[in-house]
């Protein structure tokens, strides 16, 4: 029963390598050979007798498995790390206060007036789910987790950073939200876009959390609100982060856990 618990904590790992799929189906395919299958069980062990098992992780989102793009994915020219995934929204249409996010976005990066880039937007801008960072993590937004029915582990959380200048010195801040949308945005042709006339953007609606500039890889950050929504590229995005809940205040933690003390985990283990 030990070896079989070892399979199925593998099996629910968000990155396996093609050598614990192998072990996976070796083992899989030895535990449904003794005929001993219980109810909880029962289908995954005989999945692996009938269907490719690593398949069957890519359909479970549990595993990337190499660099093919699936037919529910689609990657961009000029986002080779970044690979979208469905649920997708192909006409869908941003309300007013999203361009108003966008526009505001591209004054950081272009200057220019707010008001001239936002009325240039397209109407329409395709709406992405899920989003897969090269490397291994998987990011779903508050789109595709409302869409679930079903409770499910809530890895909208990221880590952001965003570059700008101040006194002519390069600076970064490293921030914390909530990813709600991404969102494809292909600009027109209009000068008021500079060196981004017909280029295509994925964006990132985040709502942000007050950490005050805190950095979660050292240690938990507590925050008890979350800011007005904030739109970024999707290349400031760089990883998942957990999200925990205690009587007073949210938390975030960036990569490996550190001590949690008496903090409660809040997510849940399904998918």
């Amino acid at each position: 029963m030990c070896k079989l618990i070892g399979l199925m904590k593998t099996s629910i790992k968000l990155e396996i390598s093609t050598e614990e799929i192998d072990k996976l189906e070796e083992g899989f395919a030895a535990w449904a050979r003794l005929g001993t299958c219980t109810l909880l069980i029962h289908g995954c062990l005989h999945l692996s007798f009938k269907f490719d098992l690593k398949e069957e992780l890519k359909d479970l989102n549990l595993a990337r498995c190499g660099d093919e793009v699936l037919e529910n994915e689609s990657i961009f020219e000029n986002y080779p790390n970044y690979i979208l995934r469905t649920p997708h929204h192909s006409n869908y249409v941003p309300d007013g206060d999203t361009r108003g996010q966008i526009g505001a976005y591209l004054v950081q990066v272009l200057g220019g007036q707010h008001n001239e880039l936002a009325l240039h937007l397209p109407r329409v801008m395709p709406l992405w789910g899920k989003m897969w960072i090269h490397g291994g993590n998987l990011i779903q937004s508050m789109f595709a987790l409302r869409r679930v029915k079903s409770s499910s582990r809530n890895n909208s959380f990221v880590r952001y950073e965003v570059t700008y200048t101040m006194d002519n010195k390069p600076m970064m801040t490293t921030s914390y939200g909530r990813l709600d949308k991404i969102l494809v945005c292909e600009l027109g042709h209009q000068q008021c876009y500079k060196f981004l006339c017909n280029k295509v953007l994925i964006l990132a609606l985040i709502v942000p959390c007050k950490t005050n500039g805190q950095d979660a890889s050292i240690s938990i950050v507590a925050y008890k609100e979350l800011m007005a929504p904030v739109v970024t590229d999707i290349w400031n995005i760089k990883a998942v982060v957990g999200q925990l809940l205690d009587k007073l205040a949210f938390g975030a933690v960036d990569g490996e856990f550190p001590e949690l003390g008496n903090w409660s985990d809040n997510t849940s283990d399904t998918d």
